[in-house]
């Protein structure tokens, strides 16, 4: 399936920690990304970690977001749909949650 991945918009709401990693193994795919402020209650020390996603999102662009990640070295733990994705049914957000262990 041919997906144009200028058409998905990526919303990025990595940390300082690993922010420029991630930006930059993004747009070596020419994703339409926007940098978005990370909540300020979220540790800015918390690695990018999740993905999620909204139902227009064809799955191969889900894919290729995750498996560029975690070639960069990122431990991406989940990947799911928005529990709510009204305004974002076409976009992907790559950021960070904490998991306990």
């Amino acid at each position: 399936m041919d997906v144009n991945f200028s058409a998905i918009e990526v919303e990025v709401y990595s940390r300082t920690i690993d922010r420029e990693l991630v930006l930059e193994a993004l747009h070596s795919e020419n994703f339409n990304i926007s940098e978005m402020q990370p909540s300020k209650r979220v540790s800015s020390n918390r690695p990018t970690n999740t993905i999620w996603y909204g139902p227009d999102v064809p799955p191969g662009a889900v894919e290729l977001v995750t498996e560029i990640l975690i070639e960069k070295g990122l431990d991406i733990v989940e990947v799911k749909p928005f529990s709510i994705a009204d305004g974002k049914e076409a976009k992907i957000q790559v950021g960070s949650q904490e998991y306990v262990k």
